[in-house]
């Protein structure tokens, strides 16, 4: 078995367009965000708790959030795609958590779905996961 490499990967529009239309058809669940519309805890955990449909809220429990991210059983999809569109306009006045939910992407979620998966969860099986920050 091939081993899994997730990432966050900056693109601009136009390669991300080429990209979606590659993986079209594929079995991918993508999440598409607009960074513009991203300003603080609030508006961030509101679109991805109802974009990646968890089953309760996140808007009080940073950890809630980081378990429900490393959960996601109910995506059947094989690969999941995270598209934060107008990125240089996320958290365009708080950089210092920007930088905490990019640093959590890297250190937990994406080391989990990697191979820690196999070793937290019975069975446990690596997840495709890849953020593309678009400018």
């Amino acid at each position: 078995m091939n081993s899994i490499k997730n990432s966050i990967i900056n693109v601009d529009l136009k390669t991300l367009e080429t990209i979606i239309k590659s993986i079209k058809n594929s079995n991918i669940y993508i999440v598409k965000i607009k960074g513009e519309m991203i300003q603080c805890w609030e508006d961030y955990i509101f679109e991805i708790q109802n974009k990646f449909n968890f089953p309760t809220s996140c808007l009080d429990s940073v950890d809630r959030y980081l378990d429900w991210m490393r959960d996601l059983q109910w995506i059947i999809e094989e690969k999941i795609v995270l598209v934060i569109y107008n990125y240089k306009y996320f958290f365009r006045n708080n950089t210092k958590l920007k930088n905490e939910l990019i640093l959590d992407f890297k250190e937990v979620i994406l080391p989990y779905w990697e191979g820690e998966v196999k070793t937290e969860v019975v069975e446990g099986v690596p997840r495709s996961l890849t953020i593309y920050l678009v400018d």
